[in-house]
């Protein structure tokens, strides 16, 4: 069996298609057209001579926000992060691609509910459209969930990300948002793409979960934050206040929203304005001399469950 690959590098210099010559259904042992999956009736597509349309595609949806954005499409890999998201009620799995047909069958299970189309790939194609170089060689394709409420009793808790760059911070803050209960995280102009699939990875399927607004401008969270809202700032410079001194009867009151920062910078100016404007609290975490700040997902699960404290009754 042959396999030529044609390259062309564009901007982020990837792998554009894969092409594959003298081959058959005889090249791969135990793969069978018409076999259909487990507890499914679905059937698996061969791809073979119209493989590359499909990898374009893939590579195109993992590397362009601005496709994930027209299309409103993310990529999901892994086994645990397509059934979990397939379980939220929250996700449409469109397609799933798999290079194991071994594995596909607990995923297939999950999924076939939502009639995707189940397609396999060759180990080589599917390194060329895989997200890790560890792949568990299952990936799905699904679209971007449209919440408006999440699917469990939440807390009247909003948390606002303001410059949060890092696609790990950001997959660990909806994590840990989805975990406290809040209601809505808000993702500010300057942060990271939510559905990048770092971000989405370290999410582990709270996209899913709960509602998640981006690239929201200062002047339009308004729309976002009410006007009675309790809001509290995160910041080691700007505070002498601790962020275990508020009163429960205080937080009871009124909705709250929480503003972390990217750690490299601090809060920047807007979010300061902001919090400022509203009548809010600048917080801090108290830490020893050496350490001037601690990591935004870290501050948040700190502030977030100490709020939780305060609101949930035993």
């Amino acid at each position: 069996m042959n396999v030529c690959k044609t390259f062309s590098r564009g901007k982020r210099g990837l792998v554009r298609s894969v092409v594959w010559k003298n081959s058959s259904r005889n090249d791969i042992k135990n793969i069978d057209l018409e076999k259909r999956l487990p507890n499914s009736s679905r059937k698996i597509e061969m791809l073979d001579k119209n493989a590359s349309e499909h990898i374009d595609r893939l590579i195109l949806l993992r590397s362009c926000q601005k496709t994930r954005n027209r299309e409103k499409k993310v990529i999901l890999e892994g086994k645990k992060l397509i059934v979990d998201a397939a379980r939220s009620g929250n996700a449409e799995i469109l397609s799933v691609y798999t290079s194991h047909l071994d594995d596909l069958e607990n995923v297939a299970s999950i999924t076939d509910v939502y009639k995707p189309k189940y397609f396999f790939l060759r180990k080589s194609a599917f390194k060329d459209v895989a997200t890790v170089d560890s792949s568990q060689g299952v990936l799905a394709v699904c679209r971007i969930p449209e919440i408006s409420m999440p699917n469990y009793k939440c807390l009247p808790i909003r948390l606002i990300c303001d410059d949060v760059r890092d696609p790990g911070n950001m997959g660990t803050l909806l994590r840990i948002a989805a975990a406290v209960g809040c209601e809505m995280v808000i993702c500010m102009k300057g942060c990271c793409d939510v559905y990048e699939g770092k971000v989405v990875r370290a999410g582990c399927g709270s996209h899913f979960l709960i509602p998640v607004r981006q690239n929201v401008p200062w002047n339009c969270l308004d729309n976002y934050v009410d006007a009675e809202s309790k809001v509290f700032l995160a910041s080691s410079q700007h505070s002498h206040q601790l962020y275990d001194e508020v009163e429960s009867e205080e937080l009871k009151s009124s909705p709250i929203a929480v503003i972390v920062s990217n750690e490299a910078h601090g809060p920047s100016t807007r979010a300061v304005d902001f919090c400022s404007a509203m009548g809010g609290t600048i917080i801090k975490i108290p830490m020893t001399p050496l350490v001037d700040s601690l990591n935004c997902a870290v501050s948040a699960a700190v502030i977030l469950y100490e709020l939780r404290k305060h609101l949930i009754v035993e």
